[in-house]
Parts: C-alpha cells; structure tokens; sequence
C-alpha cells in the first residue's frame, strides 16, 4: 500500500469531522461580516464623495467670480500678472490653496499663490486640453510638478461670448487635507491609490469619468466586534485542531517510522542545502543514490530532485551572468546610455555630502532642448530619439571624468559638476550651447536644434533638491528668457 493512502486512512476521519465543525461557525461569521462591510462601505464612500463634492464646489464658486469681471479678461488679454496675482491671491484660505491664470495657448499668467512664478506652460496638460477641446469646464485630479490637486477649470470670456483664457482653482491633495476628508467617517483616505496598503483595502471612484478624471482613493476599515467574534471561532477551530494532532501522531508513528526513513535522508539532504551546509554537487550525489532504492516512491522523487538540481545548477549560472547586466540596465537610460534618474540622484546625494563635508566647490547643470515637441511632431519620434542621442553625445564629449550626466527625463538633461564653481560650470554649459546651435541639425530640412541651460552653484546647508530646484528655475529663465542660452539664478 502506498505511503499516502496509508496516512489518508488513519487522519481523514477525525480531520473531516473538525474540519466541518469549524467551517460551518466559520462560514456563518464570514457572511456577517461581509454584509457589516458592504454597508460601512457604502457609507463612507458616500461620506467623502460628498465631502470631496462640497471641495469641488467652493473651487467651482470661486472659478466662476474669477472670472466673471471684465477686468478679469481684460488682464489676461494685456498679460497683466500684477493684476491677476493681486486678484486670485484675495481668494487664496483654507478651501482653496491654488489658483492661477492662463492664456488660450495654455501658457501661466500669474499663480496667486506665487507672485514670481509664471510663464510657464501647460498646453500639453490634459486638464487644458480637456478645456480647449470646447469643455465649458473641467473638474477632477490633476498632476502639476510632482503633486496631485483637487481643481476645478474655467474659461473666462471677454464680452459674455469670446474666450480668452482660463482660470483654474484647487486644492492640493496633501496628508492633511486627505485626513479632513475622511474624519469621522471611521476609514482612512489615500491618493493616489498606489500609495495605499495592499491588504486589507478597497477603492472606489469619486470623479466623474466623462470630464477627464479617473481618480479613485483608498479606504481602511477598523476592526469590526464581527472580526474579534470571527477571530475567536478561528482560535477555538485551531484548538480543535491541535487536540486531534496530539492523538494522531500516536496512530501514525509505527507506520510512519519505516516508511519514512528514506524521505528522512533527502529532506535532511535538501534541508542541509537550504541552510548551506551541504554544496549543489553533494546533493546531487545523494539523490542518485536515494534513486536507486527499491521503494518506487522515493526512487521516483529522488531521480526527479537530481534532475531539478541539475536544472538549478545551470540556472544559477545563468542568473550569475545576467545579475551584472541587469544592474547596469538599472542605472542607465536605454535610449542615450546616459545615467538614469534613480542613478542621478544617488550621485548628487553622494556630491551634495562631500561638497557640504569638505566645504568644495559643486555646481549643476539643467538643460533642456527647445521645441522638442516640435522635432517629434514634425518629423516623427524616430528622429526624435536620433536627437536625444546626439545631444547626450555632444554633452558627454565635453565632461570631465569626474563629471557626471544623465538623462533626467523627457528632453532634459543633468550634469553634475565637482570641483566646479558657477562660473566655471557657465563656460561649460555655454560650450555646450554653442556646440549643439553649431553641429545638431534634424529633419530632412536640417532645422537647428537649440537648447536652454540652467546653472545652479551648491551652497552650505544646501539640501540636493534645493540645488535641483535652482537649477531648474535657472533653466526656464532661460527659456522664458528666449532660448538658446545659458541662465543663472543668483543665490
């Protein structure tokens, strides 16, 4: 008889019969607690979607007397960002951190929340297209610079019937807005969803799909009294459990001694594997030998582990080679070769901590390629990545070896400069300009490719974001600058 039938005929019986006991409390709590969920559910989706309504609302108010004075068109037709500013900072409180203005091309007039930061453009951002496309307005989740707003848009029209901007107001989904969203409602409010637990969570939408928005956020629910009562029959199943194995073992230990013993050999064998003790070829040899046993049922095992052993050697190897590969692959871009953002930052950290340590000079460079947009549009995203390639390898050819670059995403690149003050790292940049204006052509017509660059110098206490943050604003001074030139901002 084999050694599994011999075991089935001893435990099925008193196993069947525990198991059924404990299935059928187990069961019964099971559906209580599943309908206890789907209300408190039902509840506090309702709860915060109406919360997450009433936000939207005093956007939308305050969108619609932004922009309902003339003067309000007005400004934005003669770009008057003094005015603008003025006028959207008197909205700026508690339910509303973030409006600004724009013109019909989508580029920023002026952010009531920061009288110096404007010119830039969100042409390309849906929520503006969604409004230029003929939307009398857009309400949802929006992305902008790396964080995630509540926001509401408007046009604002010029005589009742001309459009000649947009206004758009919101509120930045921060930790602590998300947590008045969810107070008393018993959960816990998470956005993005990915930023929520796996286990234990559920998600639902609260935006209307048909404007744009596919936001959905993250709920908790506490333990239940249903959960502890669930947790207890558990507890009092395993219990039942651990009784019957007390007495079984004693029924199966006369059949388990001799039939086991050569099972015995080869987990001991696998088991001093696993903890290292025993090298790939041993165990290899131990199987072969357990193959050869006259019990059909370990001569089978054994042969299939000697096989699989053979198979984990060779795939050891395999995984050997390609580790190195895969690590590289990790840490550079696969279009120019360039170093990655993930690598970009380890090694501004890193810089960042030696400049600040042994009080050197660091400078940084952001550089970014004008019109790019205009390169992929017009002659298609093949030449595109010809460009984005040229360009690293015009870069790359006018670095130091302690100097570092990388592609920080999209058309725009980062060069880490040690050793290097800002006057320096402007020449360098400048080189680099005149270098790219000179010898990049794309498209069939040989249009000139240009580029803008930032220069930013590290300075004691300096954090690598603050760095970052100087040397993008550098960049788009230049470009708001005109282009094609190379910008520092004093600091």
């Amino acid at each position: 008889m084999r050694l599994i039938n011999k075991l089935l005929l001893t435990a099925i019986v008193p196993l069947l019969i525990s198991s059924a006991f404990a299935t059928s409390r187990l069961s019964s709590l099971v559906r209580a607690k599943e309908l206890e969920l789907v209300r408190a559910r039902g509840l506090s989706e309702a709860a915060v979607h109406e919360r997450v309504q009433m936000n939207l609302r005093r956007s939308r108010e305050a969108a619609r007397v932004l922009s309902a004075p003339s003067e309000t068109a007005t400004a934005i037709l003669q770009a008057d960002a003094d005015f603008l500013y003025r006028w959207a900072a008197a909205f700026l409180g508690s339910d509303l951190d973030t409006i600004l203005f724009t013109d019909l091309e989508g580029t920023v007039l002026a952010r009531g929340h920061d009288e110096f930061f404007f010119g830039d453009s969100y042409a390309g951002h849906p929520a503006f297209m969604a409004l230029a496309s003929g939307l009398p307005y857009y309400e949802g989740v929006v992305n902008a610079r790396g964080s995630h707003f509540l926001a509401y848009g408007l046009p604002v029209y010029l005589y009742g019937d001309k459009r000649v901007g947009y206004v758009v107001t919101g509120k930045n989904l921060s930790g602590a807005f998300l947590s008045g969203m969810a107070l008393e409602t018993g959960v816990e409010l998470f956005f993005p969803l990915s930023e929520a637990p796996g286990e234990g969570w559920i998600s639902g939408p609260i935006m209307d799909p048909s404007l744009g928005s596919a936001a959905t956020l993250a709920l908790r629910f506490p333990p239940s009294p249903l959960e502890t009562e669930l947790r207890a029959a558990m507890n009092g199943a395993i219990a039942i459990s651990l009784v019957l194995l007390i007495v079984l073992p004693l029924a199966l230990v006369s059949v388990l001694i001799y039939s086991l013993k050569p099972y015995d050999r080869l987990t001991s064998a696998l088991a001093a594997y696993a903890r290292r003790d025993m090298p790939l070829s041993a165990l290899q040899e131990r199987c072969a030998t357990l193959a050869a046993a006259s019990d059909p049922e370990i001569s089978q095992m054994a042969g299939a582990l000697a096989e699989m052993s053979k198979t984990i050697a060779a795939t050891l190897e395999l995984l050997e080679s390609r580790q190195a590969e895969l690590e590289r692959l990790s840490r550079n871009d696969p279009l120019t070769l360039l170093a990655n953002r993930r690598a970009l930052d380890e090694i501004l950290a890193r810089e960042c901590d030696r400049a600040g340590r042994y009080s050197s000079s660091l400078s940084l460079i952001m550089a970014d390629i004008d019109h790019f947009k205009g390169v992929n549009d017009d002659y298609g995203h093949q030449e595109g990545d010809r460009i984005l390639k040229s360009v690293a390898d015009t870069i790359g050819s006018r670095l130091r070896s302690i100097d570092s670059c990388g592609r920080w995403g999209g058309e725009e690149f980062l060069i880490i400069c040690p050793h290097t003050d800002a006057e320096a790292a402007r020449g360098l940049a400048e080189s680099i300009r005149g270098a790219i204006e000179a010898g990049i052509r794309a498209g069939p017509d040989g249009r000139v490719l240009t580029i803008s660059l930032g220069v930013a110098q590290f300075a004691p206490g300096m954090k690598p974001a603050d760095l970052l943050q100087q040397a993008d604003q550098a960049m788009y001074r230049a470009k708001s600058e005109g282009r094609n030139r190379v910008a520092r901002i004093l600091g």
